[in-house]
């Protein structure tokens, strides 16, 4: 038997586990906002730092995710500039930036459309019924973040409709959120399973 090919496979296996990990986490990041005054202390920026950490590992699986990168570094770069004004006072989503920020918002819908199917690609190798979740996730999340980009005319709606579509939206978050965390973390589970034992 080839040692060291059972060593290099359990590296892999073991670099793929510490890549989802971070994705699951990053996620962490990315749903959840705690804020203490006007600074949120999981803010977004530090979910694509984790993306970013987390791709080379994802690449030696799936190699379309290197191309990932420049993007993760342009959704960081915005958010944490973003995160920064609020610190002090500013506001970067007025009307004067909202080019910027609907550019944003479409680069990140394709930017976790694409992430989630690299990650749905490595499931493959462990799991279909697993895999097909993960992109049934990634399309729910992809439609449910377009109607939420989408400028509704909240105004014409009565109060008692806004707060039944307002609780609706709110539902469906949690639901994406308990779902994402649950298949990405069994996920990094699963991997820790397969890798082989040295």
């Amino acid at each position: 038997m080839n040692t060291e090919k059972v060593n290099n496979t359990a590296a892999g296996a073991g670099e793929l586990d510490l890549a989802v990990g971070r994705i699951a986490w990053a996620y962490v990041f990315y749903y959840l906002d705690i804020n203490l005054g006007s600074i949120n202390v999981l803010p977004e920026w530090a979910a694509y730092a984790l993306i970013l950490s987390a791709l080379p590992g994802l690449a030696a699986a799936e190699r379309s995710a290197a191309l990932l990168r420049p993007l993760a570094w342009l959704l960081l770069t915005l958010d944490a500039a973003e995160w920064a004004a609020g610190i002090f006072g500013a506001d970067l989503t007025g009307s004067v930036f909202y080019l910027v920020n609907t550019l944003a918002r479409v680069i990140s819908l394709y930017f976790h459309f694409q992430l989630l199917t690299n990650v749905a690609a490595i499931a493959d190798g462990i799991d279909s019924q697993r895999a097909a979740g993960i992109r049934r996730l990634r399309n729910v999340c992809v439609i449910f973040n377009t109607m939420l980009a989408i400028p509704w005319p909240a105004e014409r709606l009565g109060n008692v409709l806004q707060g039944v579509i307002g609780f609706g939206f709110a539902v469906i978050a949690c639901v994406i959120i308990i779902w994402s965390l649950s298949v990405l973390f069994g996920l990094r589970r699963a991997l820790r399973g397969e890798a082989p034992r040295g």
